[in-house]
């Protein structure tokens, strides 16, 4: 009776731990259970940031599976001494069997979360890859766009100011491809703009490879924005500036070009003044100089209408003429008229007279030519000679003093005496009166020389000073030079000037 009580009791025993061990398995594998359930929770992974979380959130399940296995490790060794126990009751329900299920379930966990750690592992590489490329792929826009910025705010950033209307032209070509380019890289901001997004949509992460932001560049494009704006309105203000200078330089080129006209039409014609009597060249050349001084004021009042806009002078490509260009030209005309009068008034002097004396002896000749004819008959040049002085017999006929004043005016007695043979002749009357000493003529001659300066003179200088008529009569009296050193027909001037101071000039009552 004792035995069986004590059998019983030692029977109940065994029946309540295992109970309580089953009770343990069943907490187990609920335990795993749960394990599982978040291990397929994190198994629907999505953008980078919750792959990097759940990864994180996997380690430590995995620490937790690893304690469940050394939990069940516990169990099944519990399992076994009892069932080692001489009093175990083998017709109740082996506790193995949950051992067993417990331990498929473990093994099914451990397969779930070594697949789900690793579908983890390549999903996160492979966001790790697709950001990788995304910052890649906007450091390299970026670049582009920054790049073309720098490059425009460096051209605008100077200003518009240029030098000729076709430059200002160019300008604005230059801002409407400005504007052209301007589409292509907003296209490219719109690109950063996605770009950023599909990386804001794997994480928070900011680009290694660039600090450019896509807040930063939009901000920027703006400023760039306005810049062009005010640079195309500078651009337009500077073509109308341009088209005004424009407009000057073509009326400054007008009015150089017409002075400058002006100023080589009188030097040919002082030029042609050659080929003048010297009393008229004189004359001419005076008012030849009239007309300089005219110019001068032309040019005077057309720089001061163009002071204000004195950019028109220079590089205008309407015209080679200046202002200082066209006062050289001017300088150079009232040079040459200074010489050509020296030398008009050493031939006055050579040809023995002077303008005023010249225009008395005209004024007689034109008083006694009353029929206007440019010819005084011999009773009109004896009249005439009478009225300066000369005793003369009115019997022209019979005196011999008017003849022989006929044998050196009217030499093939033509029965008329012209103005210039009267000319001439009263010349002749009159050399040695317009010349103070001997060393004045032979200045004078010396001034017609080519140099200025030589003893002896040819006649192809003097021809180029004198009437043709005078020159003839001056190259006659002159004697030929003897020393050598000189051409052919080198003439002696000096000793010409000798010959003439050693005479004097009849009286006209002689």
């Amino acid at each position: 009776m004792k035995d069986t009580f004590e059998k019983n009791v030692t029977l109940t025993g065994n029946l309540l731990e295992r109970a309580k061990l089953i009770l343990k398995i069943e907490d187990h594998i609920a335990y795993d259970s749960g394990i599982k359930k978040k291990i397929l929770v994190l198994d629907r992974c999505g953008d980078l940031t919750m792959a990097v979380k759940r990864l994180n959130n996997m380690n430590q399940l995995e620490d937790k599976v690893k304690a469940s296995a050394d939990s069940l490790d516990v169990l099944v060794g519990l399992a076994k001494n009892l069932e080692l126990s001489p009093d175990f009751d083998t017709d109740s329900q082996p506790v193995e069997e949950y051992i067993d299920r417990a331990i498929k379930f473990h093994e099914s966990l451990v397969r779930q979360m070594e697949l789900t750690k690793e579908k983890i592992l390549n999903n996160n590489d492979t966001y790790k890859n697709q950001l990788e490329t995304l910052f890649l792929e906007y450091k390299k826009l970026s670049s582009e766009l920054t790049r073309w910025i720098e490059d425009i705010e460096e051209l605008i950033s100077d200003g518009v100011r240029t030098d000729s209307l076709e430059e200002s032209n160019d300008q604005k070509t230059a801002t409407d491809d400005l504007q052209d380019d301007m589409k292509q890289y907003k296209d490219i901001l719109s690109k950063l703009r996605d770009t950023e997004k599909d990386i804001r949509d794997i994480g928070d992460y900011d680009n290694p490879y660039t600090y450019w932001t896509y807040q930063q560049l939009e901000m920027v494009w703006k400023n760039l924005t306005n810049l062009i704006r005010k640079h195309g309105h500078s651009v337009v203000s500077e073509i109308h500036r341009q088209e005004t200078v424009d407009e000057n330089r073509k009326m400054f080129a007008e009015y150089a070009t017409q002075i400058f006209d002006q100023i080589n039409k009188l030097k040919a014609e002082c030029v042609a003044s050659d080929s003048m009597y010297p009393e008229e060249k004189q004359s001419f050349l005076q008012k030849r100089q009239i007309d300089v001084d005219k110019v001068k004021d032309q040019l005077i009042i057309l720089e001061r209408k163009m002071e204000p806009q004195i950019e028109c002078l220079q590089g205008n490509p309407y015209t080679d003429h200046n202002i200082i260009t066209l006062n050289h030209e001017i300088a150079s005309l009232e040079q040459l008229i200074r010489t050509l009068k020296a030398q008009a008034h050493a031939a006055f002097q050579i040809s023995g007279v002077e303008p005023e004396v010249l225009e008395e002896i005209r004024s007689s000749f034109y008083h006694f030519d009353r029929d206007k004819s440019q010819k005084l008959d011999y009773q009109e040049f004896n009249d005439c000679l009478t009225s300066l002085g000369f005793h003369l017999s009115e019997d022209i006929a019979t005196d011999k003093k008017f003849h022989a004043i006929l044998d050196i005016v009217d030499t093939d007695r033509s029965g008329t005496v012209g103005i210039e043979e009267y000319v001439q002749f009263m010349v002749s009357r009159s050399r040695t009166d317009l010349f103070a000493n001997k060393r004045e003529l032979i200045e004078s001659f010396e001034l017609l020389t080519e140099t200025g300066e030589r003893e002896y003179i040819l006649p192809k200088e003097i021809y180029k000073h004198l009437p043709k008529k005078e020159a003839k009569m001056c190259i006659a009296r002159l004697p030929r030079w003897t020393e050598g050193g000189a051409p052919p027909d080198a003439l002696d001037y000096q000793a010409f000037a000798d010959e003439l101071f050693k005479l004097q000039q009849p009286q006209a009552d002689n």
